[in-house]
């Protein structure tokens, strides 16, 4: 069961950064999987730290990046991985205190918190740093 699809207009033409979103996609997948069948705790919660800690990392690259090359949009984006990271955190700490449910909520969140994310402000991010090359 998925929830994100990688579709090829995800796609942001920066190799590392498709491979690193399909992969958060795939992570994400996982941990609502492990939701919808009620696994075991501790694999939902190994799940939802996979998911966090890749999500920190992807993060921390774009960023990274960003600073690189001086892009000017980099305090919004940074903005908006902070406000997803502190909603992911609170997810978190609701699926370790067993209170997550599989929901419509649940899934707009990882649905648009990641593809959103991608279509607006990463696409907008690529385009800035392809046009430097």
């Amino acid at each position: 069961m998925s929830i994100l699809i990688w579709t090829p207009q995800l796609k942001v033409n920066i190799e590392e950064i498709d491979i690193q979103h399909q992969k958060l996609l795939d992570l994400a997948n996982i941990f609502y999987k492990n939701l919808y069948n009620h696994a075991a705790s501790q694999e939902i919660n190994d799940s939802f730290n996979e998911l966090m800690d890749y999500t920190v990392f992807h993060f921390k690259y774009e960023e990274n990046t960003m600073r690189e090359k001086r892009d000017p949009n980099i305090d919004k984006h940074i903005k908006e991985h902070a406000d997803f990271i502190n909603d992911l955190n609170n997810i978190g700490k609701a699926a370790n205190a067993g209170k997550v449910k599989v929901s419509v909520e649940l899934i707009e969140f990882l649905r648009n918190g990641i593809i959103n994310h991608i279509f607006t402000t990463d696409k907008e991010m690529a385009n800035y740093l392809i046009k430097l090359n």
